[in-house]
This record gives C-alpha cells, structure tokens and sequence, in this order.
C-alpha cells in the first residue's frame, strides 16, 4: 500500500437493515452449500483430502454454517450481529494479499478514536471467494476480487475495566 493509489476496495453496508440483508444472502448461500459441505460429502471426500483440511471442515466449517443456518431460522443474526455499520475491506487480483487487512486495522483504529466498537468477521471472505458469484454481483463487489476482511461496527453495550489479555502463539529470538 506504499505506492497509491490502493488496490483495496470497501464495502460499505450502513445501516442495520442493509447489514441484515446481506447477512440474510450469506447464511442463504451457506443454506445451499450444506449440500456440499455436511458430513456425508465430507466422508466421502476424506480419502482425497489431507488431514489437516479434512479436521478444518469437521470441526470449523460444517458445525459453523450449520449454527448460522439454525440462528437465521430462529430469527437472530450470529453472522454480523445486526450490526449498524459493516464494512468489508477485500483486494483486487493486483494487490497483495496483506493489503485489505492493513486497511481493515486503520479502520478499526478510527473506529476506536470515535467511540466505537469493532470486530473483525473473516468467516465470509472465503466463500465470497470462492462461490459467492451472485452475491458479489448483488452487492458491486469486483469479480475477481480476492482475500478480505469484514469490520463490524458499533457502540459497545458493556464498558469493561480491563481488556483481554491476550499473547502470540510463540515468540522466536533469532540468534543469527
């Protein structure tokens, strides 16, 4: 992102109604994908899958889509959180893959500097990726566009006193 202009496009979905409706059209999308990905395809896909992928889709991707798809059902939005401000940061096929996540960060940081509360939701991105032609078309989003990074956007209904302390997986000092 040093040489301008940025290769990073936004999204900007104001407004709790537009934030639910685009959610609506994701989980929709996971509703059809179930076909796909659920737990019989995934036996059957399991002798041409590496292990790793193979643990991903049973313990991450089905029992995600499937909690999205019930929560819809039961009229609540776990997706985005009815959020009143979402704003998906993604790249073009030119820029590189870190791009959309620096973007993202400055925005959360402005966010912050308001009042605002801020969470970063990469669940979507993938399928958006990968299959969520229609949607992408729906909502202007530049066909080929590539990894990005959803920031939901809100004031906070708690104040806390403390933050979550949080630490890196590992930490290596370099001894060359």
């Amino acid at each position: 992102m040093g040489i301008p202009p940025s290769d990073v496009e936004v999204l900007v979905l104001n407004g709790k109604d537009k934030v639910k409706k685009f959610s609506a059209d994701v989980i929709d999308y996971f509703a059809k994908a179930r076909i796909l990905f659920n737990k019989h395809t995934l036996w059957l896909m399991c002798p041409f899958m590496k292990k790793f992928d193979y643990e991903v889709f049973k313990s991450f991707l089905i029992p995600m889509i499937d909690f999205f798809v019930i929560k819809k059902e039961e009229g609540e939005d776990w997706l985005l959180y009815e959020a009143p401000l979402a704003m998906y940061f993604f790249n073009s096929s030119y820029s590189d893959p870190a791009d959309a996540y620096i973007a993202a960060t400055y925005a959360m940081l402005a966010g912050d500097s308001l009042g605002l509360g801020s969470c970063m939701i990469g669940s979507i991105s993938p399928f958006l990726e990968h299959s969520g032609k229609k949607i992408k078309a729906k909502y202007g989003i530049n066909k080929n566009s590539k990894q990005g990074i959803f920031i939901i956007f809100g004031y906070a209904k708690y104040k806390y006193q403390k933050a979550i302390k949080r630490s890196f997986g590992k930490v290596i000092f370099s001894n060359n």
